[in-house]
């Protein structure tokens, strides 16, 4: 009800003062209510006792929504939580059955999509997992462990300019992910941009000084000649 007042006896009372009323072009209550009644599709002698119904009926589609809402929750963390136990057992079939149940109940969880992605890796299904994991970052643009995912599958395939687009994506979200600095140096090495290559291992080092395949990669940039 628009600001509107009901009295004692079920009348109206001051809907929204004069500026409501000149608005409506009228200059007196019944006449406001008349227009009221219309636009909400009921009979106008009836639009009092219609606005209590009308409230009642949103809070009821509200309270089943949420409801749902819950119940979708529920399944969807239940099949997540058996299908990593299946995960961790070594059924990775079983794995990804449980867990594109979970996202049907759930379907716009990135970390589900995410849990998805590696039990296809394990799989063996590329095509899957780099699917999953575009829909990840669809989701959630800075879930940095898709992001360095996605800028593997992009380097083995050999697309380095892709690869290096999902390493800086995934130190820009998480700026302490050591790995994704590596990543991102050795793909920007691979492109004969050493200078930045060496910047990116500098900082995998300043966050892990005793990164073994850092180190390794820093004496191998060191070798390279600058661009």
């Amino acid at each position: 009800m628009l600001g509107g007042k009901v009295d004692a006896e079920g009348g109206a009372a001051d809907l929204a003062g004069d500026d409501f009323l000149d608005d409506l072009g009228v200059d007196d209550q019944a006449a406001a209510h008349q227009r009221l009644a219309f636009a909400h599709g009921f009979e106008p002698e009836d639009a009092v006792a219609h606005e209590p119904m009308a409230v009642a009926e949103h809070e009821l589609k509200l309270y089943r929504e949420a409801s749902q809402s819950m119940e979708n929750a529920t399944v969807a963390e239940s099949k997540a939580i058996r299908g990593q136990q299946e995960l961790d057992a070594g059924d990775s079939l079983k794995a990804v059955e449980l867990y594109r149940e979970a996202l049907q109940a759930s379907p716009g969880d990135a970390l589900l999509y995410y849990k998805l992605s590696i039990a296809l890796e394990q799989l063996g299904d590329v095509p899957g997992e780099r699917d999953a994991l575009e829909k990840a970052i669809q989701i959630d643009p800075d879930m940095a462990a898709a992001h360095n995912q996605l800028g593997y599958l992009a380097s083995r395939g050999g697309d380095m300019v892709s690869a290096e687009e999902h390493f800086r994506e995934a130190v820009r979200a998480a700026p302490t992910f050591v790995e994704a600095w590596i990543n991102l140096a050795a793909a920007l090495g691979t492109q004969s941009k050493v200078s930045e290559a060496r910047k990116a291992i500098e900082r995998a080092l300043q966050l892990d000084p005793n990164n073994d395949e850092a180190q390794q990669l820093q004496q191998e940039l060191a070798k390279a000649v600058r661009p």
